[in-house]
């Protein structure tokens, strides 16, 4: 299965490839696109799409004058009622909490010196077989 299938890349995608690889390779956008499309560069040619602009309309613009409003300022009386503050009377009543703390028992360490065990080296008699 040596040979090749046609590349499924729209021709527009495949210039703009081969423009930013001619830029980056220092070749050709023909080269870089027959590179692309693995076909020798005498049967590449580069059609730039025709680009179909529409006429443009320019419209006149008509400037209208602004009509100036009289702005009329009234007064507005704002009345605020406040309601007096009615304070209510704090009492404070007496809470009976009783806690019983039971008493701390300080036990008394006594450090005991560490016992030092003697090494006691004992003799061993030599059996002698004869």
């Amino acid at each position: 299965m040596s040979e090749e299938k046609p590349l499924n890349i729209p021709e527009y995608l495949l210039l703009r490839s081969a423009e930013a690889r001619a830029k980056a390779l220092g070749i050709s956008v023909e080269q870089a696109l027959a590179d692309i499309k693995g076909v020798p560069v005498s049967e590449v040619s580069i059609e730039e799409p025709v680009l179909e602009e529409e006429p443009v309309v320019e419209e006149e613009v008509v400037e209208e004058p602004v009509a100036e409003e009289e702005v009329v300022e009234e007064e507005v009386a704002e009345v605020v009622e406040e309601e007096p503050v009615v304070e209510e009377e704090v009492v404070e009543e007496e809470v009976a909490e009783v806690v019983e703390e039971e008493p701390v028992v300080e036990e008394e360490v006594v450090e005991e010196p560490v016992a030092e065990e003697e090494v006691v080296e004992e003799e061993v008699a030599e059996v002698v077989e004869e």
